[in-house]
């Protein structure tokens, strides 16, 4: 069963680009009566896109049956429009473009098993929505313009996805009972930065805000409280309302190669502090090397603090 992003893969479309970028994510599977496949039919959510964005044409459907899109190939034909050369994809390995003669039928399907599910425990306490795996999409296809009724449910331990069974009618005969297993987004509470960051900014509480995101069982990848943030350094240039992924964050700087530390030896209560010079860069917590200012003797030192350490 898959579960989106569980394997990602994040694209810049431009590596020289000097500007923060702004992530979407893309679709596991999408279907389009037409050949024309626009940005809108990509992506999970599109508020990082403008409505002119999401109207472009990035790729061709298939005449008939599936394609597999590689996340590479659709960067690609992206970077053919100037306005996304800012613009970072969060993907499957693979995207599944299927041309069906009836994706309205399909998109029935999937609001009347969403408002289904919203009777039930768990989803009930969420705004949810659904998206079909490329095997879901082929069962519902063959079930033709048919009625449907949910008849069990089965959450995921993440609530990331759902194993599903839904009979499908035509006249008031059954034409089979089919077990999908879509995946569920969840509107969580979040956290996001209230404006643009450069790479190599120390965040603070005042850079952050308190928002709603699509969870999709991967919560454990973003930081989910001000704690998880407020500190840290951040390893790459973002904008305003992007959620923080927790591999975006890293410990600060505390001291460069050459600077002046001052260096505490701890003695039971006596703590007695000293001068040294680091020999390297460090982050907060690392242990480096510093050679004692006054005796010359090198140490190894904890830092604790910005230009502040503590004897191994």
């Amino acid at each position: 069963m898959y579960k989106p992003l569980t394997i990602f893969l994040i694209l810049i479309l431009t590596p020289f680009c000097l500007l923060a970028e702004r992530e979407i994510n893309l679709k596991k599977s999408v279907e389009v009566s037409g050949q024309a496949v626009l940005l809108k039919d990509l992506v999970v959510e599109n508020g990082a896109l403008t409505e002119e964005e999401l109207k472009l044409e990035i790729l061709k459907a298939p005449l008939r049956g599936f394609k597999n899109f590689r996340p590479v190939e659709i960067a690609y034909e992206m970077q053919n429009h100037a306005s996304l050369m800012d613009v970072s994809l969060i993907a499957p390995p693979v995207i599944k473009v299927s041309r069906v003669k009836d994706p309205d039928f399909i998109e029935n399907v999937r609001d009347g098993v969403t408002k289904a599910l919203k009777e039930h425990d768990p989803w009930k306490h969420f705004k949810i929505e659904l998206e079909f795996s490329p095997e879901d999409i082929t069962k519902i296809n063959e079930m033709g313009n048919s009625s449907f009724e949910l008849k069990s449910q089965i959450p995921s331990e993440d609530l990331g996805a759902v194993k599903i069974r839904v009979e499908f009618k035509e006249n008031e005969k059954s034409k089979g009972t089919l077990t999908l297993e879509p995946v569920v987004r969840r509107k969580v509470v979040s956290i996001a930065l209230k404006s643009d960051l450069a790479k190599g900014s120390i965040i603070k509480q005042t850079d952050l805000v308190v928002t709603q995101a699509w969870a999709d069982g991967q919560e454990e990848k973003y930081a989910s409280t001000f704690e998880d943030c407020i500190g840290y350094e951040l390893t790459k240039n973002m904008v305003a309302g992007s959620r923080i992924l927790k591999t975006n964050l890293a410990e600060p700087v505390y001291v460069k190669k050459g600077e002046i530390l001052k260096v505490f030896v701890v003695t039971g209560s006596l703590k007695v502090g000293v001068h040294a010079k680091a020999l390297t860069d460090g982050r907060r917590g690392e242990t480096i090397r510093a050679k004692n200012t006054k005796s010359g003797q090198t140490i190894d030192v904890v830092l604790t603090d910005i230009q502040t350490a503590e004897v191994k």
